[in-house]
């Protein structure tokens, strides 16, 4: 009861359209932050093997990592994966129901070497858990799935 005649002032001394503009605005910016992100969550990690097999860890630091990606950008932030301390992310591709999003960063190595490391998911999933794979030029893997 107390909410309701709270709304109603306010609703009195900005006027009707002008609430009614904020309440819009407002369902914008909730339904825009799945648009332009993805909330993902580490499943497995593994690590690329001196003979060429992909040994998955057991226990691993990374496992239940979760990270955020912009969409618009490529810029990975959350649970230090192999993405810190890199200083150029760059969108490759945006993804579509057809299509991967992909995104890289990197960084330069002291002797003229370069770090890279390649987010992929699975845009065109038909479920709203979408897959990804991510993988660093250090010989490190991690997959799991994006919202």
């Amino acid at each position: 009861m107390i909410h309701s005649q709270c709304c109603l002032r306010l609703v009195t001394r900005i006027g009707m359209s002008t609430a009614f503009l904020v309440l819009l605005l407002s369902g914008i910016a909730a339904s825009d932050a799945g648009e332009r992100r993805y909330h993902c969550e580490v499943t497995s990690h593994g690590a690329w093997a001196d003979d060429g097999r992909l040994q998955l860890d057991r226990v691993s630091n990374h496992e239940r990592a979760r990270f955020t990606v912009s969409r618009v950008t490529g810029e990975v932030t959350g649970d230090n994966l192999y993405f810190d301390n890199l200083t150029q992310p760059k969108l490759v591709a945006r993804g579509d129901p057809s299509n991967t999003f992909i995104a890289t960063a990197s960084r330069e190595l002291s002797g003229g070497g370069l770090l890279l490391e390649t987010l992929v998911v699975r845009e065109y999933a038909k479920s709203p858990e979408k897959p990804f794979i991510l993988v660093s030029s250090l010989g490190f893997v991690s997959a799991g799935v994006c919202r």
